[in-house]
């Protein structure tokens, strides 16, 4: 009598090894599958970005400038978590992805543009929102995209929203947007004949 009951407890403890190890090897694969989607998300990412700052050789690196100084401005104002700053960063990379459909000729004019030429320039925010408004993944990149332009005043594009109307990812993406286009080359060039 006592022996089948042993062998009982044996069983029990050894087909709860086993389930402990089968789970341990679920997780080992969901850990190393969500890593190799977070690698693809970022070379997916990575890809679109030289897109956008390919099309203008005075904005190369804009991209990836934005989003660290969106990253940065982000942990200063008390953004702690790393999937936070993460998911700041790539929003901040795709932010101008609206300018792939912007025509070179507008985009690269060398000298001032017309308004018509302008107001197809600032068509990059809502188109970027529509390029991105899909992209479920990631809560607020379609908002950066949208809303860069938005000023605190109201005096911005597209929609001319003010002070936190303007989601938060967007006011941060603006600021970091416009200390590198002050910092850069292209400020220096496209200052003489854009007008903000």
């Amino acid at each position: 009598m006592i022996m089948p009951g042993i062998f009982m407890g044996l069983v029990a403890l050894i087909s709860v090894i086993l389930i402990y190890q089968s789970n341990e090897q679920i997780i080992k694969t969901q850990k190393k599958y969500r890593k190799e989607l977070e690698e693809f998300n970022k070379s997916i990412i990575g890809a679109f970005t030289n897109c956008i700052d390919g099309k203008d050789a005075y904005t190369n690196g804009h991209s990836y400038r934005v989003a660290l100084y969106t990253t940065m401005l982000a942990n200063k104002l008390g953004v702690k978590d790393q999937e936070t700053l993460d998911k700041y960063y790539n929003i901040g990379l795709l932010h101008d992805i609206g300018k792939i459909s912007i025509p070179d000729a507008i985009l690269t004019k060398p000298g001032k543009l017309t308004p018509e030429e302008f107001d197809t320039i600032k068509s990059h925010a809502k188109r970027g929102y529509e390029i991105l408004k899909d992209v479920k993944i990631q809560d607020d990149i379609a908002a950066g995209a949208h809303y860069h332009h938005e000023r605190y005043d109201g005096k911005g594009y597209p929609d001319g929203l003010s002070d936190t109307q303007i989601p938060q990812i967007a006011r941060i993406i603006s600021v970091a947007d416009a200390f590198d286009a002050m910092s850069s080359t292209r400020h220096i060039v496209q200052s003489f004949h854009w007008t903000l």
